[in-house]
C-alpha cells in the first residue's frame, strides 16, 4: 500500500460520530440510573475504556466496553457486596433498555466481573472495579491501571503523531488474519518500536518499525516503555521485574509480564501478524519501484574550495557541506561525501525500494579507477558495500 492508500484506509476505518454519541448517551443514563438506585454503596463513576476510549476501535467491531467503579465500604463479605452490586447494575440496565427481554440476555463472566448485553447490535461489556477504602481481601480493585489504559494511548499519540491511526491499521490486519492479540499488547508492542527505530512521520516507517519490534519480542528481547512516560503514568519504575523469556511489560503495571507463559503457537500468531504486514508494505513498495529516484552530485565551487552537496530531484531532501581544496582529485572526493550523504538519506526515508538515477559529472564514479587516492578508493568501496546491504540499485 502506498501512503496514499494507508490514509484513506484510516479513514475508511474510523468510527462514526453517531455510533460514539450514542455509546455516551447510554453510558450516562446508566451512570444516572446507578446514583440513584444503588443501595448503601457509593457510585464512583461510570466510564468507557477499551478500544472506544482510546479511539482505536475499527467501524466494525460490535463490543463496546464500560467500567462501573464503586466504593467499597461495608461489612458484608466482599462475595455477598459485590453479587449485591452485580444484581443492581443487571437490574438497572434491564429496566433502561427494551432489547433485553428476559434473564438470559444478561450473562455475568465470573472471573473477570462483568456482565454482558446487546443494544442494537452492539454488545455492551460493564466491568466492576472497586475502590479498596482499606479493606483487605477486596479483589477487583485495579480501575486506575484500567484508566491509565487509555492514558498511554493518549501520551504515546502526542509522542507520535500517527500512534493511533497506524495501532487502528495493525489492528485492521489483525482481525483480517483472525489473529488473537489484544489491542493494548499491540499498542504496546508499537510504542516500544518507536521508541527504538522511529523515523518520521510516515505509515510506511512506522508498521516497518512495528515489524521490527515483533523481531526483538521474538528473540526475547524485554519490550518495555521508557521511564519518561512511566513518570507521566505515575508509574514507580523501581517496582520493575527482571522477566525471563519471552517478555512484554505492561506500562500502567510494570510487575505484570502481558505475555507470561505465552505457548510456542501463540507465539506464531506474532509471526503471522508481521507476515501479514510485511507483505502490505512490500506491495506498496513494488508499486513505488516503478518510479526513479533522482540523486543530484554537485559540489558547490566557494573561495576557491569544492563543497560537497547533493540533491533529491522533486523532494524536500537536500543538503551541502565541508570543504575541500579545488583539485581534480577533490571534485571526486567531494562527489564521494556527497553520495555517502545522499544514499543514507535514501535508506531513511524507505526509498531505496527503488531505481536510483545517479546525476553526476562522472557518471561511472563508482567504477572508475583513474583520479582516486586510496582514501578515495576507501570511500568509493564502503559506499558500494553499503549500498550492497540497503539492496540500492543504481541504474546505467
Amino acid at each position: 500500500m502506498t501512503e496514499k492508500e494507508f490514509r484513506k484506509l484510516v479513514t475508511d476505518l474510523e468510527m462514526p460520530r453517531a455510533f460514539k454519541d450514542n455509546v455516551t448517551n447510554n453510558a450516562e443514563l446508566i451512570k444516572e440510573e446507578l446514583s440513584k438506585s444503588l443501595v448503601k454503596a457509593t457510585l464512583i463513576d461510570v466510564l468507557k475504556i477499551g478500544s472506544l476510549a482510546r479511539s482505536t476501535m475499527l467501524n466494525d467491531e460490535v463490543n463496546v466496553d464500560l467500567m462501573v467503579t464503586v466504593k467499597y465500604e461495608s461489612n458484608k463479605t466482599f462475595t455477598l457486596f459485590n453479587q449485591l452490586i452485580i444484581n443492581n447494575i443487571t437490574n438497572t440496565v434491564a429496566y433502561l433498555f427494551d432489547s433485553i427481554k428476559k434473564p438470559s440476555d444478561i450473562e455475568y463472566n465470573q472471573q473477570l466481573n462483568y456482565i454482558s448485553f446487546n443494544i442494537d447490535n452492539v454488545i455492551y461489556n460493564i466491568y466492576v472495579r472497586y475502590i479498596n477504602n482499606g479493606y483487605e481481601d477486596i479483589k477487583f480493585t485495579d480501575s486506575k491501571d484500567i484508566e491509565k489504559h487509555v492514558l498511554f494511548t493518549e501520551l504515546a499519540n502526542r509522542d507520535y503523531t500517527y500512534f493511533r491511526n497506524t495501532a487502528v491499521i495493525i489492528k485492521y490486519f489483525r482481525n483480517e488474519q483472525k489473529i488473537n492479540i489484544s489491542g493494548h499488547i499491540l499498542e504496546v508492542l508499537l510504542y516500544y518500536s518507536l521508541n527504538e527505530y522511529f523515523k518520521d512521520n510516515h505509515y510506511e516507517n512506522y508498521l516497518n518499525a512495528f515489524i521490527r519490534g515483533i523481531d526483538d519480542f521474538l528473540k526475547q528481547k524485554p519490550i518495555k516503555v521508557s521511564n519518561d512516560i512511566l513518570e507521566k503514568l505515575e508509574v514507580e519504575c523501581d517496582s520493575a521485574v527482571n522477566f525471563k523469556g519471552y517478555t512484554i511489560i505492561d506500562p500502567t503495571n510494570i510487575s505484570l509480564n502481558l505475555v507470561s507463559g505465552i505457548s510456542e503457537i501463540k507465539l506464531n500468531e506474532y509471526r503471522k501478524l508481521k507476515k501479514a504486514i510485511s507483505k502490505v508494505i512490500d506491495a506498496g513498495a513494488q508499486d513505488l519501484s516503478k518510479e526513479q529516484v533522482v540523486l543530484h552530485i554537485d559540489p558547490k565551487q566557494e573561495n576557491g574550495q569544492y563543497i560537497w552537496s547533493y540533491e533529491i530531484e522533486n523532494s524536500r531532501y537536500h543538503t551541502d557541506g565541508g570543504s575541500f581544496p579545488k583539485t581534480e582529485e577533490n571534485y571526486i572526493t567531494a562527489c564521494l561525501k556527497a553520495l555517502s550523504k545522499g544514499l543514507k538519506t535514501i535508506v531513511d526515508n524507505n526509498l531505496n525500494k527503488r531505481q536510483i538515477k545517479l546525476v553526476c559529472k562522472y557518471s561511472d564514479l563508482l567504477s572508475r579507477s583513474d583520479l582516486l587516492s586510496s582514501e578515495n578508493q576507501s570511500r568509493r568501496k564502503t559506499i558500494i558495500a553499503y549500498m550492497e546491504v540497503n539492496n540500492i540499485t543504481i541504474a546505467k
